[in-house]
């Protein structure tokens, strides 16, 4: 695969034309109102309905509820965690400082053990407070972008529309038989592509890696004759 580079041509009369070329196979070159056009096609295809979106909405919102009831649960225990090695550094510093009832060694060993415990606690505390976060704003915001992308595309400046696409298709996309290849979306598109969405698997997607939804690395080089590497940012031509 190698990625299109966007430039411009000029025509004996002057006039300037936009183009997306490949470096590598040379022969191929788009005009960028194709390529653009077949761009927001594939936005308008991947606009979700708003049937699947209130189905996603309410099922994010039904695991966050669980999970804050978790959280406002778990908060409690914590602060008195806190407030317990809070005490126990006191009493330490209390009987090396005043009492002297212990040595210099002891009393460092103790108060090293104490303090990271009470840090490590601490930081799981901070974890947990997440009132300030509005997820039906974030989702409403999401999904306003998705039921707009197009719209938004074609609106946005070059930068803004290089990190739409960015967001959209992380792994960029593939141009190959005057067609974009099935891309590798955004997760909040892939969520909404599936038949049945999990309750579990909603949240806490750290290190998730994308699944293709279609595996070309197979096919014979007779059935991919012209198969080019589309970046994340690269439609887009000033």
């Amino acid at each position: 695969d190698s990625p299109l580079t966007g430039s411009w041509a000029r025509s004996k009369t002057g006039k300037r034309y936009a183009y997306y070329h490949c470096h590598r196979c040379r022969t191929m070159s788009l005009q960028k109102e194709v390529l653009e056009e077949r761009f927001l096609e594939l936005l308008d295809r991947l606009t979700p309905t708003k049937k699947n979106l209130q189905a996603l909405e309410e099922t994010v919102l039904l695991v966050w509820r669980r999970r804050k009831q978790e959280l406002d649960e778990e908060r409690p225990l914590l602060e008195q965690r806190i407030a317990k090695l809070g005490e126990q550094k006191r009493r330490l510093v209390q009987a090396y400082v005043y009492d002297q009832a212990i040595d210099q060694e002891t009393y460092r060993r103790e108060l090293t053990k104490v303090s990271e415990d009470l840090t490590l606690v601490r930081v799981e505390h901070h974890g947990n407070e997440i009132d300030t976060f509005d997820v039906e704003a974030v989702l409403e915001f999401a999904e306003y972008v998705v039921l707009n992308a197009r719209r938004l595309w074609e609106e946005f400046p070059l930068e803004l529309r290089r990190r739409m696409q960015k967001v959209l298709f992380p792994e960029g996309l593939v141009w190959s038989n005057e067609a974009f290849r099935t891309p590798v979306t955004c997760l909040f598109f892939r969520d909404l592509e599936r038949p049945e969405i999990e309750l579990e698997k909603v949240v806490d997607r750290t290190g998730f890696e994308p699944r293709l939804a279609a595996d070309y690395s197979r096919a014979p080089k007779s059935a991919v004759p012209t198969r080019t590497w589309v970046a994340p940012s690269s439609i887009a031509i000033s």
